[in-house]
C-alpha cells in the first residue's frame, strides 16, 4: 500500500460558494440611445460658436458678475437669518386663579408627606448608638504574607 508514502493533509471547514442570483434580463431596445452633445455642437446650438475672442471674454465676465450677486444676496439672507427671533408656540391660556390655586395645593401635599416621613424617620431611631459604630473585629482585614 503506497498510503504511507501519500501525503495526509488536514480536513478544513471550507466554505462552499453559494451561486450568484440570476440577473434580470434587461428590454432591448431597437435603436440606441442618442449620443450625448459635444461641446461644440452645444456652442453651435446657442451661437457662442461664432462669437469673437473679446465677445466672449465679456460674455463670461457678465455671467460672473451675475453669479457674484446672487450668492451675495443669499450670503445676505443666511446672515439677517442669524438675527431674526424663532417662533415661539403659542400657550392656551386658561384660568390663572384655578391654575395657581391647584398647584399650591399640590406643594402643600407634596411638603406634609416629607414631613410625615421625616417624622418616622426620627422616631424610628430611638439613640441606639450600636446602629451607628463600626464593629471594631469586623473592620480589621488580616494581611496575606507572602512565602518565600
Amino acid at each position: 500500500s503506497w498510503d504511507r508514502f501519500l501525503p495526509r493533509f488536514k480536513k478544513r471547514n471550507v466554505k462552499q460558494k453559494k451561486p450568484k442570483a440570476s440577473k434580470r434580463e434587461k428590454k432591448h431596445e431597437v435603436f440606441p440611445p442618442a449620443p450625448t452633445p459635444s461641446k461644440i455642437d452645444l456652442q453651435l446650438a446657442s451661437g457662442e460658436y461664432f462669437l469673437k475672442p473679446d465677445e466672449k471674454k465679456a460674455r463670461d465676465v457678465e455671467r460672473k458678475k451675475q453669479l457674484a450677486v446672487e450668492n451675495g444676496a443669499k450670503k445676505d439672507k443666511e446672515r439677517a437669518s442669524a438675527f431674526v427671533a424663532p417662533v415661539e408656540a403659542a400657550k392656551p391660556k386658561a384660568k390663572q386663579g384655578e391654575d395657581e390655586s391647584d398647584k399650591i395645593e399640590a406643594l402643600k401635599q407634596k411638603f406634609k408627606a416629607q414631613a410625615q416621613v421625616k417624622d418616622k424617620k426620627r422616631s424610628a431611631g430611638d439613640g441606639d448608638i450600636s446602629d451607628y459604630v463600626a464593629d471594631s473585629t469586623l473592620s480589621k482585614k488580616k494581611k496575606k504574607t507572602k512565602a518565600i
